[in-house]
């Protein structure tokens, strides 16, 4: 896959180390992923507008959380779908974050279910 072919996806963190392993993960499972990391809420609109991402993913923390990332986003985005990332994954998180409005959790150490889950057809918005 070229990298003009890249599935463009944002990631909504305060720190920058989780966008760059997203991106490791996918692109060492074959998906050429443009990540583009979106530091703050303030910044969401915009980047959704401007990136045309087909997948948004949140990782919870310092005052960023699914459901504000979720109420963002369906304003005016409700199409492109929301995964949450966390370091640690219980039934009762999982259960939250759907609740909060994401499609699914993943934890990055589980690298082979987090691909499956990013990639799935019923998680990548289709292209119009």
């Amino acid at each position: 896959m070229s990298e003009s072919a890249a599935v463009p996806l944002l990631v909504v963190s305060s720190a920058r180390d989780p966008v760059e392993a997203v991106n490791a993960l996918l692109r060492r499972q074959g998906i050429a992923a443009h990540c583009t990391w979106v530091a703050s809420l303030k910044e969401l609109d915009d980047r959704l507008d401007e990136s045309g991402a087909q997948l948004l993913l949140c990782v919870p923390g310092d005052g960023i959380g699914v459901a504000d990332v979720n109420e963002v986003r369906s304003r005016s985005h409700g199409a492109v779908p929301l995964v949450a990332v966390r370091p640690e994954i219980t039934e009762e998180l999982m259960a939250e974050d759907l609740t909060a409005g994401a499609r699914d959790t993943i934890n990055l150490a589980q690298p082979q279910r987090a691909h499956q889950v990013c990639s799935s057809r019923s998680t990548m918005r289709s292209t119009p």
